[in-house]
């Protein structure tokens, strides 16, 4: 769902997944959160708690954990357009193992060049 704001855009983004063929309680999944845009400044966050059985796990985004289910987490993306054919992106992974209780933290910098 999304709305024009002023001179820019914002959206409310989820998903939800339901693997009803698992015989244990872990079998869903889901992320929500929001994106924005005003001119050339992007930003969006997203909350993700996907549950061990909810997907294969070459399936879910692969720089939380590898794509390994059964994490839950927070990711942030800025994101600026320099010109028609180049931005820039820095993304931020705050995700924990729910059962190693073991956390990840990933700061990436994304120069993206269209030619």
């Amino acid at each position: 769902m999304g709305t024009k704001v002023g001179g820019g855009k914002f959206s409310v983004v989820g998903e939800y997944i339901n693997n009803y063929e698992t015989n244990t309680n872990e079998g869903s999944a889901y992320i929500i959160g929001f994106k924005s845009q005003a001119g050339k400044l992007q930003m969006k966050y997203l909350y993700a708690d996907i549950e061990e059985n909810a997907a294969p796990d070459f399936l879910p985004d692969s720089d939380r954990f590898g794509g390994e289910t059964g994490i839950k987490g927070h990711e942030l993306i800025v994101g600026y357009t320099i010109n028609k054919n180049v931005s820039m992106r820095i993304n931020y992974y705050l995700t924990k193992n729910k059962f190693s209780k073991k956390e990840q933290e990933i700061l990436q910098l994304d120069l993206n060049v269209k030619f």
